[in-house]
C-alpha cells in the first residue's frame, strides 16, 4: 500500500508473470493466481542476482552425429538490482532457518524459499532456490473444488518432495555448499530485533542478522533510542555486536523449530542470570566509541 499497485504489477511484469495480478492489498497475501511455471521463474531472480531468465522447454535438439539441429539460447533481461535480489534472498533464507521451512535446514546452504497453501488445502507449494537451482513444487488437483483435506500445508505436503530433490542433486555433486549467495555491493548485515524489527541492541526479545540495503537499516534500537553505531562504517560496527544465546545459527539448528504455515520457531529458553549477563554485556558494548 505505500509503494502503490503499479509499482507492484510493473515489478511482478519484470519477473515474467503474465497472469493477472489486481492491484488490490490482497495480493500481497497471494490473492492472485499465478502458474507454478510462471512464480518458479520468478523466484530465480532472486537467486539470480536480479536477472531474470526465461524458463524454455527445450535447450537443443541434436542428431544421431551430435549435431545440432536446433538451439534456444537463454532469454535474460534485468528484473531488479542485484542488492534487492540478494536481499530478499537473504530475508527467505529466514523460511529456512526458523520458520515455514525449517525441515530443509538439513540441506547445505545457501537454500532459501517460501511455503505457501490456499484457502480450504486445495493447493500446496513450496518454491527454494539455491545459487544453481530454483525448484518449484506444486501439490493440488486441476480442479479447484477439491480439497487436499485438512492440515495439507506447504510445509507438510510440498516441502518434502523439493528437499527429496535437493538430496539428489548433492548426491549427484550438480550444487556447490558454500556460506550464503554472493553479497553484492551496497549491502549490510547487521543485527535486527525479529519482533520490532529494530536494531539487536537493548531490550531486544529475540535478535537475528538481516541484510539490507545500506542506508536502509535500522537506527534505532530495541528501547527506542537512536544507535550510533549504525551510522559507522559495517567493518566498525561488527565488533559491537555480540550473539545472543537465544540467536539461531547457521551452524546450530534451532531444535524448537516448527513446521506449517504461520510457524515461527519460538527462542529456545534462557536461563534468567544468563540473561541478564547478555543484556548487560551487549549494552556496555554497544556504548563505547569506536577505535581510534
Amino acid at each position: 500500500m505505500m509503494i502503490g499497485g503499479d509499482a507492484v504489477v510493473d515489478f511482478v511484469r519484470r519477473c515474467g508473470i503474465t497472469s493477472e495480478v489486481p492491484k488490490y492489498p490482497s495480493t500481497a497475501l497471494g490473492a492472485a493466481g499465478v502458474s507454478p511455471w510462471e512464480m518458479t521463474a520468478a523466484y530465480n531472480v532472486f537467486a539470480n542476482q536480479g536477472v531474470y531468465v526465461k524458463p524454455r522447454m527445450i535447450r537443443r535438439i541434436v542428431d544421431q552425429t551430435d549435431r545440432v539441429v536446433e538451439e534456444q539460447l537463454p532469454e535474460l533481461a534485468e528484473a531488479t538490482g542485484a542488492k534487492y535480489a540478494y536481499v530478499l534472498a537473504h530475508a527467505l533464507r529466514g523460511v529456512i532457518d526458523r520458520g515455514t521451512g525449517y525441515e530443509a535446514h538439513i540441506i547445505p546452504p545457501p537454500i532459501a524459499g517460501k511455503t505457501g497453501t490456499t484457502n480450504a488445502y486445495t493447493d500446496a507449494w513450496f518454491i527454494g532456490f539455491c545459487p544453481e537451482y530454483s525448484i518449484g513444487v506444486w501439490v493440488g488437483y486441476d480442479d479447484p473444488s477439491k480439497s487436499l483435506g485438512g492440515g495439507a500445508t506447504g510445509a507438510e505436503v510440498a516441502l518434502p518432495i523439493w528437499i527429496d530433490l535437493m538430496k539428489q542433486l548433492d548426491a549427484l555433486k550438480l550444487r556447490t555448499s558454500r556460506p550464503d549467495f554472493d553479497v553484492p555491493p551496497d549491502v549490510v548485515k547487521v543485527a535486527m530485533d525479529l519482533k520490532t524489527g529494530r536494531r539487536g541492541q537493548g531490550p531486544c526479545t529475540r535478535v537475528i542478522e538481516e541484510a539490507f540495503v545500506s542506508g536502509t537499516e535500522p537506527d534505532k534500537d530495541c528501547s527506542g533510542q537512536t544507535v550510533a553505531v549504525s551510522k559507522l562504517p559495517y567493518y566498525l560496527q561488527r565488533q559491537f555486536y555480540q550473539p545472543k544465546e537465544s540467536e539461531p545459527t547457521m551452524s546450530a539448528p534451532d531444535a524448537t523449530a516448527q513446521s506449517g504455515e504461520s510457524a515461527e520457531s519460538p527462542a529456545p529458553d534462557v536461563p534468567a542470570t544468563t540473561t541478564t549477563s547478555t543484556t548487560t554485556s551487549t549494552t556496555t558494548t554497544s556504548t563505547q566509541p569506536p577505535p581510534r
